[in-house]
Order: structure tokens, then sequence, then C-alpha cells
């Protein structure tokens, strides 16, 4: 198995400390390592996309005519900036992590 390499920017606050005693065992842990770090910092996270209806279902919290009112306007609301909306052809996907961090980002602090 070739061994991999990822640079790890300057200002990343974790250090893996990893020391075994076996050959076999330190590469194992090197793997693991490399496969933790692009988990962390997002290098192979895939989004979950979901049609509005199945978003809907999923979400019941977002209605059908809700989510589609968001999408219409999304140019105006900062969902189109997002990216949280993909169209392919007439089929309009939602990309779930984006979406949601687009709604946290519309919090304005509520009542306290």
């Amino acid at each position: 198995m070739p061994e991999e390499s990822l640079k790890i920017p300057a200002a990343f606050p974790v250090q893996l400390l990893i020391s075994p005693v076996q050959k076999r065992e330190k590469n194992a842990f090197r793997v693991a390592g490399v496969a933790i770090l692009r988990c962390i910092l997002g290098l192979t996270v895939m989004s979950i996309f979901s049609t509005v209806d199945q978003f809907s279902k999923k979400n019941p919290a977002f209605t059908k005519g809700g989510l589609r009112a968001l999408i219409f306007n999304e140019h105006t609301n900062g969902l189109a900036q997002s990216g949280a909306i993909l169209r392919i052809g007439r089929k309009v996907l939602i990309s779930e992590s984006k979406f949601f961090a687009w709604v946290e980002s519309q919090n304005q602090g509520g009542s306290k």
C-alpha cells in the first residue's frame, strides 16, 4: 500500500502523537491518522442530496411549500450563495449539510 502524505495547516489545533512499538502497528496508526485528519479537514465529506419531497419527509419542520418558497426566493434570501441548492435539468436537489448551515446563519439571536 503506498504511503500517503497529508499537509496539515500550521494553525491546526490537533496533534496526533502516536508512538507504537511494532512496525505494523505504526503503519496501521499512520493510515488511520490520515483518514481521521481527512475527515476533520473536510477532505472526504460527501454531501447528502435530497429532492424537496424527500427533504420534507425527513425533516417535517420544513414543508414542501415552505421549501419551494425558499428556493423560489433563493437569490434574495442568501440560499443561492450558500450553495445548498443544486439543479440538474429540471430536478432540484438540496444539500442537507449546506442547507442546515444556511438555516443556522439565519438565526438572529432569538429571545433570551
